[in-house]
């Protein structure tokens, strides 16, 4: 069998992610009628998502991620678990499948994203990730975020775990390639 043949499921499996990530924006033009509030009790971190009408507003990737900045002292009392649900509510973690690999995208977006630069520094933070990939939903519930946008928790958490594994590996940080 050809080796384009045998790849084909990977990159078509590469290529949905990215598009679910990309396109996942533009389905929040339109609110669900059924979106639930926001949590009681539950801060937000980012004083604003993409789902909000200002968000459509910028013109460029720079205007959004200023719009999300967060200082880094934010986190200094902020318990692992919680700056991990900062990460997962962060507007444009989706972009670390924009990249030839996960790795890479991870790298870049910690670059711009505070708590997943803060999350990746914290001892504990493989393990707040296995916790929060054998129970799912519960982490999903806390986030505040749009569903479509907690429908890609999962792959976040297992992409997170993947990187931090190849680090404490001494494997470096490559992540796994989309192509």
């Amino acid at each position: 069998m050809p080796s384009a043949m045998r790849r084909f499921p990977g990159n078509a499996c590469g290529v949905l992610l990215v598009s679910f990530f990309l396109l996942a924006p533009l389905a929040m033009a339109v609110p669900a009628a059924d979106e639930p509030e926001p949590s009681a009790g539950i801060e937000r971190f980012y004083s604003i998502s993409f789902d909000d009408p200002q968000w459509k507003t910028f013109e460029t990737t720079g205007d959004m991620r200023d719009a999300v900045a967060l200082d880094e002292g934010r986190f200094d009392d902020v318990p692992t678990e919680e700056v991990l649900r900062a990460v997962l509510e962060y507007p444009l973690i989706g972009d670390i499948f924009a990249f030839g690999t996960t790795g890479l995208g991870i790298e870049r977006v910690s670059e711009h994203c505070t708590a997943l630069r803060v999350f990746l520094e914290r001892d504990d933070a493989c393990d707040v990730l296995s916790r929060a990939i054998s129970n799912t939903e519960q982490a999903a519930s806390s986030v505040q975020a749009p569903a479509i946008a907690k429908m890609g928790i999962p792959f976040i958490l297992r992409e997170l775990h993947a990187y931090l594994e190849s680090a404490e590996g001494g494997g470096g940080m490559p992540g796994r390639a989309l192509s």
